[in-house]
């Protein structure tokens, strides 16, 4: 299973490094990207689909902390509405601690009964994220 695993990584690693020209362009703006060929939503699907095979078989190796180690900078950043890494790299500590602790004690007072664990929390938190970011334009 490691073998596979390594597979799906070292393809969604691959798939990125062929996207990044494109990736540069884009951050000049969508239209930008568009004059100059690119199909913005072809794209973004390329993009979500080497996001998915890396953050899916990083969290599959390390398990939930590792998906909580990938979200918690964009919720951070969401929350906090700015680029600068002063703010962001403590805010991710505490976005991650207060995501890692919220579902213990559900988990302490219905213990058997199935409840949502931590990659859960942030797995919602980040499709939250990921809703209401406005297109660029």
């Amino acid at each position: 299973t490691y073998r596979r695993k390594a597979t799906v990584i070292i393809s969604g690693i691959f798939l990125a490094l062929l996207l990044q020209k494109q990736l540069n362009v884009l951050l000049l703006g969508r239209n930008y990207a568009s004059g100059l060929g690119i199909s913005v939503t072809q794209l973004r699907l390329w993009i979500i689909l080497a996001t998915a095979l890396l953050a899916g078989t990083s969290t599959a190796f390390t398990g939930p902390i590792a998906f909580i180690g990938i979200t918690m900078p964009h919720i951070a950043r969401g929350l906090f509405q700015t680029p600068n890494h002063r703010i962001i790299l403590p805010a991710s500590m505490l976005c991650g601690a207060i995501t890692a602790i919220c579902p213990q004690p559900t988990e302490e007072r219905l213990p058997n009964v199935q409840v949502m664990k931590s990659f859960s929390v942030s797995g919602l938190l980040m499709l939250c994220r990921i809703l209401t970011i406005a297109p660029a334009k």
